[in-house]
């Protein structure tokens, strides 16, 4: 956590004790709690309200891309799709087993 390891952490909370005593350091340590869970909670919502605002920005590029896409290629016929199926001749597969 913030890249302290646990012994650092509880030296930290171990000064804390010595500081407040031991009838306040529950509620410093409820206080801390409360702190963090908030603070989490805004960093949530900062990060949805930003990940909202980049996929309505990447929507609105897509839209003159797709509008431009559909004008620059017209649709091709359905016989354009198909292509009849054409086995090999036999003239091409001996040629193969010669080389």
């Amino acid at each position: 956590m913030f890249g302290m390891s646990l012994g650092e952490i509880f030296i930290i909370a171990f000064a804390a004790f010595l500081c407040v005593g031991p009838k306040k350091f529950p509620e410093l340590l409820q206080q801390a709690g409360r702190f963090f869970v908030q603070l989490r909670r805004i960093s949530n919502e900062v990060k949805s309200g930003w990940e909202e605002v980049v996929r309505e920005a990447e929507a609105e590029i897509q839209k003159p891309v797709q509008k431009m896409n559909k004008e620059a290629t017209p649709p091709l016929p359905p016989s354009a799709h198909a292509q009849p199926y054409e086995p090999e001749s036999k003239e091409k597969t001996d040629a193969i087993d010669i080389l």
